[in-house]
């Protein structure tokens, strides 16, 4: 990316990029100019929305611009949340450097192609964010968690928390106590982790999301899981991880995988496909099978065994029981190991 000058036809206002940092003008008699610091990125995602939150709040300095190409609804949702400045190559934008203000949207037609459209609502304890909080829980279903311990794990605002526990509470598949050092705070809790997978399996059958089979030129899983896990060590920073059978089998092996599902980031699908130059054959034995995460957080939760990312044992479950009748065993094995 070298744009050097970045101007709105409908706005009195000019951005000069530079290396390192940013200017913000306006024209006219009353003029003014805002300093940023500047961060570059081609894809913005989710795991460099909030690896770039965590980079602002260690620096005390002229204000942040982030400037990309392209960036998931969810990425530029953390930056606006959190008051950092950003801006696409399409021109939109979030400026704050008191007084100036600019929060310039566009329709969520004109979003890059690779932003997942799934319907988020706040109350849903199953949508993309909302599930992030019933992940969590069910990740560690002996601990307690606060509100404000859930929002900061989860990468979502103390509202969505508190609308989606209170969901789950209703169904009575967690506890709310009240917090013991201060009865004005509640406390979460796993209480039937069960009954909350087998509610949430319906609704992930609802989502029917595609998968692509690949053609690697393997001629078994292992072959598959080891041509894999030489991508993870030539290419560490894309989002990939195994799931259904073939990750469950890390766990523990007690159905043996026929094909290897793979999880990977919607906006790292080409640059994975550009390394391993599949070719796409239904009659291809054994495939692997590509699905595109719905949520990157997945892959903030990843297994790292043998030097292959495993998708979390929630996902695995998701995968294992909506695969037939002969993956419900590794599904239980799964669910046996967490205590579910």
């Amino acid at each position: 990316m070298h744009d050097r000058h970045i101007t709105f036809p409908d706005l009195p206002l000019k951005i000069d990029l530079g290396a390192h940092t940013a200017t913000a003008r306006t024209s006219g008699t009353d003029a003014q100019k805002w300093r940023f610091r500047l961060r570059r990125a081609d894809h913005l995602t989710t795991r460099l929305a909030a690896q770039i939150l965590t980079e602002a709040e260690a620096k005390s300095s002229a204000p942040l611009l982030v400037y990309f190409a392209e960036g998931s609804a969810e990425a530029t949702r953390l930056l606006r949340e959190h008051r950092i400045s950003f801006i696409d190559k399409r021109g939109e934008c979030f400026l704050l450097s008191p007084p100036l203000v600019v929060d310039r949207r566009f329709p969520a037609s004109s979003k890059p192609r690779f932003d997942p459209p799934i319907s988020d609502d706040a109350r849903n304890p199953f949508g993309r964010r909302g599930s992030r909080v019933l992940r969590l829980l069910l990740l560690h279903p002996h601990n307690e968690f606060s509100m404000h311990e859930l929002a900061h794990q989860a990468m979502v605002s103390g509202t969505l928390v508190s609308r989606v526990t209170r969901a789950l509470s209703e169904e009575g598949w967690i506890d709310l106590d009240p917090d013991p050092d201060d009865r004005r705070f509640r406390r979460v809790r796993m209480r039937r982790p069960r009954a909350s997978l087998e509610a949430w399996k319906g609704a992930w059958d609802r989502r029917r999301i595609p998968i692509e089979s690949w053609n690697i030129r393997s001629d078994s899983v292992e072959s598959t899981l080891r041509r894999l896990k030489r991508v993870s060590a030539q290419a560490p920073d894309l989002r990939w991880a195994i799931g259904g059978l073939a990750g469950a089998a890390f766990v523990k092996r007690v159905v043996e995988p026929a094909s290897t599902l793979l999880w990977v980031s919607r906006d790292d699908l080409r640059s994975l496909e550009e390394i391993l130059l599949p070719t796409r054959s239904a009659s291809a034995y054994p495939q692997l099978r590509v699905a595109t995460a719905p949520d990157d957080f997945i892959f903030d939760l990843v297994d790292l065994d043998k030097s292959i990312p495993v998708a979390d044992r929630v996902q695995l479950w998701l995968d294992c029981s909506g695969e037939g009748e002969r993956a419900l065993e590794a599904a239980d094995a799964v669910a046996e190991a967490m205590g579910w």
